[in-house]
Formats: structure tokens, C-alpha cells, sequence
């Protein structure tokens, strides 16, 4: 392409883009660059330019779903793709807005085909929980999830075998962050929330300062929910800060020493009774009657910094994985754990990766058959990943005597937050993750999605 109008030119190929501007009107004058935009409108999966953090899932009928974010071309959109076996569709637009921020999406795949998905909306001033869906129409007008003067965020979906719909988010409206939940219930067509006439319901929170394993005021933050026999499974972050006298130091002035801890949280919901079994919920009888508090249960040792935790249920093998990124050490390292339905432990937490290595960070998991693949960031640009066997019951990572297997994503790109699909039926999968293209002196550094 290369088009001429009065002073000024703009020629183009592939991704390059540069608009010129001649300095003299005489027909001698010459031409000098007046913007490079190479690489900014045009992309090899999106059409904007600056896409992060996919989710992908795998359905009942074989198909992939995928969403994530994308903030380029000054607009904030949620975008989603579905691969058939064969090739992924177009990206389609769930929802977009010029004036305020979407992000942060994930999604879940119901049995009627239907496509659910969650993100953070600042459409309504305060940072709201919005969900799309998609049915036989197609995307449906966006519903306000949540209604109150809180911060809020990362939120996480899951279909139950009824078609129920559960959503968990982060949430600081009584002070302390707590982990919400709120249900579309399939048999109502209604959803019970704080967005749409109903209430938004604690489902982690400090166990009234009597917790056994932390002492100070617990944070709860990043959960992640996914269901498997008749049990929602719920996973978090819990952050404490405890402050010791520090000193006296060469000076002989004493200091407050903060130390920080997070730990791994984990509990469910028995959709049968009607109970959580998490921190400081709520537990009642089959008439609603309140007979007790949850207890706490810990997934990750409780003297560590875990963070950015990732679950992956089996029912046929009766299994429940957890990984975590673990950043007590100068580096970081991923760990796991595994259980039975009945949350008892099979696995005790275990360090996977080794901590003198790579730089290990956001870990994904999901079930191929009968392996829970476990990829993650490795600090140097690239994707590597760990398993754990099913059969085995035995993780098996670079701490562990075996490798850290690289996955070859291609030339000229730095990947990032690698997603994996819950579980599939097949041995072969898709993984998604974002990237940045490196620079090269043509192209600028964009984010876009991919998979392998």
C-alpha cells in the first residue's frame, strides 16, 4: 500500500506502518518520518493490540472456548474464540467499552452449550463483577453481578452437573478481603446476588481470629473454584502480616520487623447439603439452621510466602490437584498437593521445581487424561512445564530428579501466564498464553494471544 495525499504519505506492509511528511511544497522536497506505528493495527489473533491473560476450557462436546482481555486501539474489550478441532474462530467481542476498564475474564462451558463468562467492570464507578453469555443467539447484553461500594477482583466460574452457575471474586467491603460467591440458579433462571435483587455471600474469611494455623487479621485473595461430584472445590491466597521489635540495630534503635506470610487455603461446597466447608463460613442444616463455623484447611506449608494458586479435579480417578507458586525463596519455585473427593490428602505439599534453578511463576494445571500437566513461567522468556501422575500419585519436577520441560513456543517470542484447560478427554490438548514479541527494530513489543 502506498498512498499519496497533498504533503504527506503512508506506505505500509504486512505489520509495518509509517506515515511521512514532505517538509518543502516544492516537487524537490523531501520526506521525513513523521510516526511509526509498525505492529499497532494489525495482529496475527486479535484485532487490537495489546491481548493478556487468556482462560481456556474444554467442553462436553469437544470443543475449546478461550477469553481474555484486550486494552489496545484506546478501548477495553473482553474477547472470545472457540476451536473446533480443525482451527479457531474469528475473536469475537463480549463486551467493550471507549470509557472504562473490562478485565480479568473467565469462563465456564454448561452442558446446553452455553459459554459463561466473568470479569471485573468498571462501568458502574466502583470496580463491579459483570458476566456475559452466549447462547444459541449469541452474546447476550452483559448482567451486573455485584452492587457495592467495594474493591473487588479476580473473579473465577464454574457450571455444576445441574447447569447451576457459581462465581467467586475477591472483596474488601467488610474491611479485611474476603472470598464472595453468588449463584445463577438454572431451575429459577435467576441469579442471587447483590447486581440482581439478592446478596452476595461471605464463603472465606478469618475463622473470628481463632484460626489454628495464623496468627493477625487474614487477607483472602485470588480464589479458584471447579467442580467435580456434587463438590465445588474453593482454593485462595490467605496473607497475614505479623510485626516483631527488630534491633537494637549498630545505632542502637529498635525497629518494627514486618514479616509476611500467605498460604494456600482450600474448602468446598457440598452441593447436596447446601454447606460450605470453608474458613469462618457459615454452616447450616437442610432447613437453613446454623450449626457451626467452618474450619480452616491448608494446602501449602504455613511459614512460606503461596501465591497464584491453580486447581484440577479427576472424577474417575478420584482426584484433586493444587499448585502454587511458592516466592519465600530469593527464587521462586512451584509446589503442589493433591487430595481425595473427601479432602483428604494423598500428596503432602511438595516442592516440584527446584529453588537454585529458573525463576518458576505462574503455574497453570489441568488433567489430560490421567496426568495433571502443570505449565509455568520460567523467568528466562520461556514455558516449561512439570506433571503430576495420576496413577503414580507422585509429582515429578526438577526438585524431584527429573526436568523442567521446556515447551517450544517459537522464534521471537517471550511468552507469559500459560492456561491450561481444567481437564479433556483426550491425550492431546491446547494451551493458551499471552506474549510480547521481542524487538527487532521493526516492530514494536505488543501482547497477543496464542496457543499451543
Amino acid at each position: 500500500v502506498n498512498t499519496v495525499s497533498h504533503d504527506f504519505r503512508i506506505s505500509g506492509k504486512d505489520q509495518n506502518l509509517r506515515i511521512y511528511q514532505k517538509i518543502s511544497a516544492a516537487s524537490t522536497g523531501s520526506y521525513q518520518l513523521l510516526y511509526d506505528g509498525s505492529g499497532m493495527f494489525t495482529t496475527p489473533a486479535v484485532r487490537t493490540g495489546n491481548s493478556r491473560r487468556p482462560k481456556i476450557v474444554f467442553d462436553n462436546l469437544g470443543l475449546y472456548h478461550a477469553v481474555w482481555h484486550d486494552d489496545g486501539n484506546r478501548r477495553s474489550q473482553i474477547l472470545y474464540s472457540s476451536y473446533d478441532g480443525a482451527s479457531w474462530s474469528s475473536p469475537e467481542v463480549v463486551t467493550e467499552s471507549t470509557e472504562f476498564d473490562l478485565r480479568n475474564p473467565a469462563l465456564a462451558a454448561d452442558n446446553q452449550g452455553r459459554v459463561w463468562v466473568v470479569y471485573e467492570d468498571t462501568s458502574f464507578g466502583s470496580t463491579e463483577i459483570s458476566v456475559s453469555v452466549k447462547d444459541s443467539v449469541g452474546w447476550n447484553l452483559k448482567v451486573r453481578l455485584t452492587n457495592n461500594k467495594s474493591k473487588k477482583g479476580q473473579p473465577h466460574i464454574e457450571v455444576d452437573a445441574l447447569d447451576n452457575i457459581h462465581v467467586v471474586w475477591e472483596d474488601d467491603r467488610n474491611g479485611p478481603w474476603q472470598i464472595m460467591w453468588a449463584q445463577w440458579n438454572n431451575n429459577s433462571q435467576s441469579w442471587a446476588s447483590s447486581g440482581q435483587f439478592g446478596s452476595d455471600t461471605v464463603v472465606m474469611q478469618q475463622n473470628d481470629g481463632n484460626d489454628p494455623y495464623i496468627s493477625g487479621e487474614m487477607n483472602f485473595k485470588n480464589p479458584k473454584i471447579r467442580y467435580v461430584a456434587q463438590k465445588l472445590w474453593l482454593v485462595c491466597e490467605g496473607h497475614t502480616e505479623t510485626t516483631s521489635i527488630a534491633g537494637p540495630d549498630e545505632y542502637g534503635a529498635f525497629s518494627d520487623d514486618i514479616n509476611h506470610v500467605s498460604v494456600i487455603y482450600r474448602g468446598f461446597r457440598d452441593l447436596d447439603l447446601n454447606q460450605w466447608h470453608t474458613s469462618g463460613s457459615a454452616v447450616t442444616d437442610e432447613t437453613g439452621k446454623f450449626i457451626g463455623i467452618g474450619q480452616s484447611l491448608i494446602s501449602s506449608p504455613i511459614d512460606r510466602n503461596c501465591v497464584k494458586p491453580d486447581i484440577a479435579v479427576n472424577e474417575s480417578l478420584g482426584l484433586v490437584v493444587i499448585v502454587w507458586e511458592d516466592q519465600h525463596d530469593p527464587r521462586s519455585s512451584i509446589w503442589g498437593s493433591s487430595y481425595n473427593l473427601s479432602s483428604i490428602e494423598i500428596t503432602e505439599p511438595t516442592q516440584i521445581t527446584h529453588p537454585l534453578g529458573l525463576h518458576s511463576q505462574n503455574p497453570s494445571v489441568g488433567f489430560i487424561s490421567n496426568t495433571a500437566f502443570i505449565p509455568f513461567e520460567d523467568g528466562t522468556g520461556n514455558i516449561r512445564r512439570v506433571f503430576y501422575n495420576g496413577d503414580t500419585l507422585l509429582f515429578s519436577g526438577s526438585n524431584l530428579g527429573a526436568g523442567d520441560v521446556p515447551i517450544v513456543i517459537g522464534s521471537n517470542k517471550e511468552p507469559l501466564h500459560p492456561a491450561m484447560p481444567p481437564s479433556t478427554t483426550s491425550k492431546s490438548f491446547k494451551m493458551l498464553y499471552d506474549f510480547t514479541r521481542k524487538k527487532d527494530g521493526t516492530i514494536k513489543s505488543l501482547e497477543f494471544p496464542d496457543y499451543s
